[in-house]
């Protein structure tokens, strides 16, 4: 299959650095299963440019107008071998790629990775606190074939929003992060838990 991923970033070409690893292992599975596989990167560099990353193609868009620039892109390769499938990460490159998709008759996955379907007033957190977000998600599900989330409670939220989702939960290569034995756990005690991201 040909395959179109699009992304706002994380696929850097040192393939270390500023990456987001769950996406890195599903662009390696899909290669080594024997497809080809384009990426698509609104904002991994300022500048315009194409790279190989773990055997596929990746396209950064750059600078302004990063959406017309993926846009077109996915259209020219289109051209030169037609993409089966496009699966985006998020509400803006997810409205960018269900347009692209229903124009060229290919269908779109759109997969919500946290802020999509949130609305934290206390905290300022979410896409569906002001009207651009809203209508960004609602567009994006809404031109997606199928919208994966990564949790049950995403999943509530996103049927909360008028959203239907199927739980897809995105992991790291356990051939590169080894799994390890679970760990006992006293009675009573606090579960510690490390998590690093960003908002």
């Amino acid at each position: 299959m040909k395959i179109a991923i699009v992304v706002a970033g994380g696929v850097d070409r040192s393939g270390t650095i500023r990456v987001i690893p769950c996406i890195l292992w599903l662009i390696q599975r899909l290669v080594e299963a024997g497809d080809e596989v384009h990426v698509f990167a609104l904002q991994q560099e300022p500048e315009p440019g194409r790279w190989k990353l773990l055997g596929a193609s990746v396209y950064n868009a750059g600078s302004r107008p990063r959406s017309v620039r993926i846009a077109r892109a996915i259209a020219a390769e289109h051209q030169r071998g037609r993409f089966h499938a496009i699966h985006a990460f998020g509400s803006w490159t997810g409205a960018i790629a269900g347009l692209v998709g229903r124009l060229l008759g290919v269908p779109v996955i759109v997969t919500f990775v946290g802020s999509e379907v949130a609305r934290l007033e206390a905290i300022g957190f979410g896409s569906l606190l002001t009207v651009r977000g809203r209508a960004t998600t609602k567009l994006a599900a809404r031109w997606a074939y199928a919208v994966t989330v990564q949790s049950d409670f995403m999943r509530t939220l996103a049927c909360q929003a008028g959203i239907e989702a199927v739980r897809v939960t995105l992991g790291v290569s356990t051939r590169d992060w080894k799994l390890s034995r679970p760990r006992r756990r006293i009675a009573g005690q606090p579960l510690r838990i490390l998590h690093i991201a960003n908002l």
